[in-house]
């Protein structure tokens, strides 16, 4: 059901692709993986919380029980608000498992793709009409025009232009170059489909070698994410639909070349975008496309001017939804420096007064890593290094995925990043762990104690650090 022909029509359509593509999810992955996926976020050690919501997310992420319950009950919901659709305490209860499902998901696991359906679901609860449908248009266009916008931003940005004539000795045209994605696609063809990698392998390689077809992905990509979605604001409203089509050929093309799991995952945004883009009711300038172009445009267009910033906030309910935005050249300096090669960037506690003494030979831990009761999970490590890790009065946190990753950002982080080769570690290491210290967000998932402490280090093949290169020089005097 690419249209609907009322706005109840419209509602029941999107509660039942809502609850409908949320179970296949789970049947699909648990296929897969053997596994409810998930299990996966009890397995991460560090959860992002939101400013507004500091207490909540941490309090359900420390009950494992409470945490698969609100995820396993939140299609449930969906499916009873489809039944009963004029029901108000239904379309609530809906609005509200929907919006702590996408706001606790993604605190952990920095996941974008239950924004749209969590935001749509709010729109439906006083009644369904053409506003709720205008909503989602706009909740759509800003979903998709923020990641194309984001890669512009940062992908494109003067520095990074900068760096790549240092590098290549010509202009460059940031995220647009090829390099792009296949620095994207061959750290995934590295995957197997059960890590996430992609559904043809053969695929992945022809891709990877042939420039002239990574070109036309990644112009194609900016020109459909950040020109033709705004712009379909001007196509007559029977004609929207065909974003629908193209979105989900844009989700399946992920799931082929780059990562099944993602590709998937992200098909779940089709209930809203059956509701946003499937309304045949939101015609050129009546006062429900005004809507639609300020939830979509114009308020997050202002939002980024007042607040003189490149990208908005990573927090909740706010997002740059910035999905891959890293030029070639950006991608390959982050994961050299920070994931890849012999240096990590790692928080701790305030435990930690001596770094140059406590950290030295202890385990970096990645994002994931603890197992449900919180013991470390030993799938990952060598037994010596479990025992070892055990015995810590402290665990060292890897920051990546936490200040910045493959689908994250903040914008003061952002801002404190230099993208050439001689960039001020020192200064980096002070602007994250003021950034810690300010936004007080970053939590231990079991122990809820704040990564306040930042650290640059060298380490060996295991994960375990043989160096401190850089403390915070605001505690610089304890080491």
């Amino acid at each position: 059901m690419l249209t609907t022909t009322s706005p109840l029509e419209g509602a029941v359509a999107f509660y039942q692709l809502s609850a409908g593509l949320s179970f296949l999810m789970f049947v699909i992955f648990y296929a897969a993986g053997g596994s409810d996926f998930h299990q996966r976020a009890l397995k991460c050690a560090v959860v992002s919380r939101p400013t507004i919501f500091k207490w909540l997310v941490p309090f359900v992420h420390k009950r494992s029980w409470l945490y698969l319950a609100i995820m396993h009950c939140c299609p449930v919901f969906l499916w009873i608000a489809s039944v009963y659709p004029h029901s108000f305490g239904c379309r609530l209860t809906a609005a509200v498992f929907t919006t702590l499902y996408a706001m606790v998901e993604a605190s952990i696991t920095n996941s974008h793709r239950d924004y749209p359906n969590a935001f749509c679901t709010w729109a439906l609860v006083p009644t369904p009409s053409v506003y709720s449908e205008a909503f989602a248009l706009g909740v759509c266009i800003w979903f998709i025009g923020s990641s194309g916008y984001a890669k512009v931003a940062i992908g494109c940005c003067s520095a990074e232009r900068r760096e790549f004539k240092h590098l290549h000795g010509r202009t460059g045209y940031g995220w647009l170059e090829p390099s792009t994605l296949k620095g994207v696609l061959e750290w995934y063809g590295g995957m197997g489909i059960g890590e996430g990698g992609p559904a043809s392998l053969t695929l992945n390689k022809w891709f990877r070698g042939n420039n002239h077809a990574l070109t036309f992905l990644t112009v194609s990509t900016v020109l459909f994410e950040f020109v033709m979605v705004p712009l379909c604001l001007f196509v007559p409203a029977k004609y929207r639909f065909v974003m629908t089509l193209a979105s989900v050929g844009l989700h399946g093309g992920i799931a082929a070349a780059q990562s099944c799991g993602i590709g998937i995952a992200f098909l779940s945004c089709l209930a809203s975008y059956t509701l946003g883009f499937g309304s045949t009711r939101v015609e050129l300038l009546t006062p429900e496309w005004w809507l639609a172009a300020s939830v979509g445009v114009l308020v997050p267009t202002a939002a980024l001017l007042l607040r003189k910033q490149t990208v908005l906030p990573e927090d909740w309910p706010s997002s740059p939804v910035a999905l891959f935005p890293w030029s070639g050249v950006q991608w390959k300096k982050l994961f050299d420096r920070f994931e890849l090669k012999d240096t990590r960037i790692v928080f701790t506690t305030a435990k930690v007064i001596d770094g140059h003494q406590q950290l030295v030979g202890k385990l970096v831990r990645p994002k994931l890593g603890y197992t449900v009761d919180g013991t470390i999970n030993s799938a990952a490590l060598d037994g010596a290094a479990v025992e070892r890790v055990g015995k810590d009065p402290f665990i060292l946190h890897s920051g990546w995925e936490l200040f910045c990753g493959e689908t994250i950002v903040h914008p003061r982080v952002l801002n404190a990043i230099d993208w050439s080769d001689n960039w001020d570690q020192q200064l980096f290491v002070d602007e994250l762990e003021t950034w810690l210290n300010t936004a007080e967000r970053i939590v231990e998932r079991l122990s809820g104690d704040l990564l306040v402490r930042c650290f640059f280090v060298e380490v060996d093949a295991t994960g375990t650090v043989t160096k401190v290169l850089n403390c915070s020089a605001v505690h610089a005097h304890n080491e």
